[in-house]
């Protein structure tokens, strides 16, 4: 699990190509920390690796919306 910030800091860095890879977007974040050109490179270098989810939160998701988040992770680790 990563949480990052980068794209607010510095150029865009993508996974390698074939990891799994959800992005949770607050969409009442503003200003929006997730861009267009992000979810762009994205989707192109991962194609079916990559998730998108939009939470009707701001920017703290995982106090704003615990149980989607805890939701998220539990479904990314797997069965037991």
């Amino acid at each position: 699990m990563v949480c990052y910030w980068s794209e607010l800091a510095r150029d865009i860095v993508l996974p390698p190509v074939g990891t799994a890879t959800t992005l949770v977007r607050a969409v009442r974040a503003s200003p929006a920390y997730v861009s267009d050109q992000l979810l762009a490179a994205l989707d192109k270098r991962l194609g079916a690796d990559f998730e998108l989810l939009d939470f009707d939160c701001g920017h703290m998701v995982p106090q704003a919306k615990p149980t989607e988040v805890a939701a998220v992770i539990r479904s990314r680790l797997g069965p037991r």
